[in-house]
C-alpha cells in the first residue's frame, strides 16, 4: 500500500556545511566541531538515496539544547515508512536544570526519585546527549546499549518500542534508560541498590549515586557540588 509522508533533501553536504559553519561564526553553537559538521556532510549525503520521489528540502535547525535538527519537509510516496526527523548532537553537555526537566517528564521508573536518576546521568554521561562508549553500544545521557533497548522493547507495555538509533535523543533515551533501569530493579528483588549496580558495572556503582541523590535531596542550592563528588 502506498502512503504519503512528509519529507526531503535538496541541499548539498557542502552548503549545509558552510551553514553551520555560519552558525558557529555567529556564535550561536560554540560547541559545534568540525568533527561534527563532517558527520552532518556524511549523514545529509547517504540518506538522499533512501528518498525514492518527491525530494525537496533538508533544513538544519538548532534547537536551545545545542541539537542540530535536520528537518524534512516535502512530500514523498513509498510503501515503507520513513523517518520523518533525524537529530545529531553536538558534543555540548546540558545544565543541571535541563536534565532535572527532562528527567521529570520522562522518568518511567517510579521506584528511583529525579535526583537519583539525574545523578546516574552525570555518572554515565555528564549530562552530554551526544555521549557514545567507544567500546560498546553504550549511547546517550543513560548510556543505553543495543541489548538493552531489545530488552526494554520485549519487556514493556505493548506499543512501546525503541530503536538504538534514537538513543542521542535525550528524551527517548531517559525514557527507555529508565524503563530499563526499572526493569533492572524489578529483576533484583525491588532493591534499589542492587537493581542500580546491574544496570552499571556491578558491585560498588550505586555508591556515589545514592550518596549524591541524598545530597542533591539535602542541598539543592548548589548541585554540581553533589555531581563533581560523583567523578572524584
Amino acid at each position: 500500500m502506498m502512503v504519503e509522508k512528509k519529507s526531503a533533501v535538496a541541499r548539498t553536504p557542502a552548503r549545509l556545511t558552510q551553514k553551520a559553519r555560519d552558525l558557529k561564526a555567529a556564535g550561536i553553537s560554540p560547541a559545534l566541531s568540525d568533527s561534527t559538521l563532517l558527520e552532518l556532510s556524511n549523514f545529509i549525503a547517504r540518506q538522499v538515496i533512501y528518498f525514492p520521489s518527491g525530494l525537496r528540502r533538508l533544513e538544519m535547525q538548532l534547537d536551545a539544547d545545542g541539537n542540530l535538527k535536520l528537518q524534512l519537509d516535502g512530500v514523498v510516496k513509498t510503501d515503507s515508512a520513513l523517518e520523518l526527523e533525524t537529530t545529531l548532537f553536538t558534543d555540548k553537555a546540558l545544565t543541571y536544570e535541563r536534565i532535572v526537566e527532562l528527567v521529570g517528564s520522562n522518568n518511567n521508573c517510579t521506584a528511583v526519585s529525579t535526583e537519583l536518576l539525574t545523578a546516574l546521568i552525570w555518572k554515565e554521561s555528564g549530562f552530554k546527549p551526544a555521549a557514545i562508549n567507544s567500546g560498546s553500544s553504550a549511547t546517550g545521557l543513560m548510556q543505553v546499549t543495543k541489548d538493552a533497548v531489545d530488552d526494554v522493547n520485549a519487556n514493556t507495555p505493548s506499543g512501546t518500542h525503541f530503536s538504538h538509533s534514537d538513543m542521542t535523543d535525550a528524551e527517548k533515551n531517559i525514557q527507555c534508560g529508565s524503563y530499563y533501569l526499572g526493569l533492572r530493579i524489578k529483576r533484583a528483588g525491588n532493591v534499589v541498590k542492587q537493581g542500580l549496580e546491574d544496570y552499571g558495572t556491578g558491585a560498588g556503582y550505586a555508591t556515589n549515586i545514592l550518596a549524591c541523590e541524598k545530597c542533591l535531596k539535602g542541598n539543592p542550592a548548589n548541585p554540581q557540588l553533589c555531581l563533581n563528588a560523583i567523578h572524584t
